[in-house]
C-alpha cells in the first residue's frame, strides 16, 4: 500500500497558528478499489506553544501596522500642514486685495484734495509738489536714476515753503508708500507659501510615503508568515511522522490477526478431516472382522454390530469435546 501526505496549516485569524492539517491517501495495489484518503486536523505544541506562535504573529501584525499608522500621522501632519499653507495664502490673498482697494481710495482722496483746492495740473504749486514727490521718492530709491535731482532742483526746494494742499497730498504719499511695503511683503509671502505647497505636492507625488510604508508593512506580514508556517511545518513533522507509524502499526497488527484467524480455521479443518478418517477406518475394521467371529452366546452378529456402532458414537462425542478443549485453549 502507498501512501501520502500533505499538510497544510489549519483554520484562519486566531485559529491560524493552533494546528495543522494532514491529508492521508492510500492505495492497495493488490485491490481495485478506489483509494482511501484520511483527512485530520493535528493539533501540537499545546496551548503554551500556541501562544507563543500567536504572540509572534501577533507582533509582527502590530509593527507592520504601527508602520502604517506611523506614515498616516506623517501624512496627516503634512496634509494639515499644507492646508494651513492654504488658509495663509487665502488670507494674504484678502489681505493683498483689501490693501490694493485702500491704495485706490487714497488716489481718490489725492484728486479730491486738488479739485477742494483748486489746483490745477499745469500750476507751479502742482509742480512744485511734484518735486517735492521726486525728492522724497530720491530718499528711498537713491540708486534709481529717474529720482536724481539737479543741483539747480536742489537749491529751489531747499528755499521752498509748503502750502497746506502740499502737505496733505504728501502725507497721503506717505500711507500709499506703506501700504506699497505691506502689499509687495504680502505678495513674496504668499509666493513663498505657493511654492511650499507645490514642492510637498511634487514630492509626494513622486516619493508615495503610504505605498512605501504599506509595502515595507506588507514584507514584514509576508515574513512573520512564512516563520509561522515553518514553525508549525517542524513542530507538526514528527506529529504526522508519529501518526502515520501508528496507522502502519495498526494495519500490520490488523493483517496479522487476520493471517492467525485463517491458519486457526485450517488447522480446524484439518483435525476434523483426520478424526472423520480415524473413524471411517476404524467402523470398517470393525465390521469386516466380525464377519469371521462365532459366537457361543448365539448373539446375532447385528446386535453386536449395533454395540459396536454405540462405542463409537461415544467415541466420536469425546474426541469431539477434547476437540472443543483444544480450540478453547488455542483462543
Amino acid at each position: 500500500m502507498g501512501n501520502g501526505i500533505s499538510i497544510c496549516a489549519a483554520g484562519t485569524g486566531q485559529d491560524f497558528v493552533t494546528g495543522i492539517r494532514v491529508t492521508v491517501s492510500g492505495h492497495d495495489k493488490h485491490s481495485d478499489k478506489q483509494p482511501k484518503t484520511e483527512t485530520k486536523a493535528i493539533y501540537m505544541g499545546g496551548t503554551e506553544n500556541q501562544d507563543t506562535l500567536s504572540q509572534k504573529y501577533e507582533f509582527a501584525r502590530k509593527q507592520a501596522l504601527k508602520k502604517i499608522l506611523s506614515q498616516f500621522e506623517q501624512d496627516m501632519e503634512i496634509a494639515e500642514d499644507m492646508k494651513d499653507q492654504g488658509d495663509t495664502v487665502m488670507k494674504l490673498d484678502s489681505q493683498i486685495k483689501d490693501e490694493r482697494a485702500r491704495l485706490e481710495e487714497l488716489n481718490e482722496r489725492k484728486k479730491a484734495l486738488q479739485e477742494q483746492y483748486g489746483v490745477a495740473s499745469d500750476s507751479q504749486e502742482q509742480k512744485d509738489l511734484e518735486l517735492m514727490q521726486k525728492a522724497e521718492n530720491h530718499k528711498r530709491y537713491p540708486l534709481d536714476e529717474q529720482y536724481n535731482l539737479s543741483e539747480e532742483e536742489e537749491e529751489y526746494l531747499a528755499n521752498l515753503s509748503k502750502t497746506p494742499y502740499q502737505e496733505e497730498i504728501l502725507m497721503l504719499d506717505a500711507s500709499a508708500r506703506e501700504l506699497k511695503n505691506k502689499i509687495s511683503s504680502d505678495m513674496r509671502d504668499m509666493d513663498v507659501e505657493e511654492a511650499s505647497i507645490w514642492a510637498t505636492k511634487k514630492a509626494l507625488l513622486k516619493v508615495n510615503p503610504m505605498k512605501k510604508a504599506k509595502d515595507e508593512a506588507d514584507k514584514i506580514m509576508e515574513v512573520a508568515r512564512k516563520e509561522l508556517v515553518g514553525a508549525l511545518w517542524d513542530q507538526g513533522r514528527d506529529k504526522v511522522d508519529e501518526e502515520m507509524e501508528e496507522e502502519k502499526e495498526r494495519i500490520d497488527e490488523e493483517k496479522l490477526e487476520a493471517l492467525e484467524e485463517k491458519i486457526r480455521l485450517k488447522e480446524m479443518e484439518e483435525d476434523e478431516a483426520k478424526e472423520e478418517a480415524s473413524r471411517t477406518y476404524m467402523e470398517d475394521s470393525v465390521f469386516s472382522a466380525s464377519k469371521n467371529i462365532v459366537l457361543p452366546s448365539g448373539q446375532t452378529i447385528d446386535n453386536l454390530q449395533q454395540d459396536v456402532k454405540s462405542l463409537i458414537q461415544d467415541q466420536t462425542f469425546l474426541d469431539v469435546d477434547l476437540k472443543g478443549l483444544r480450540v478453547d485453549k488455542k483462543l
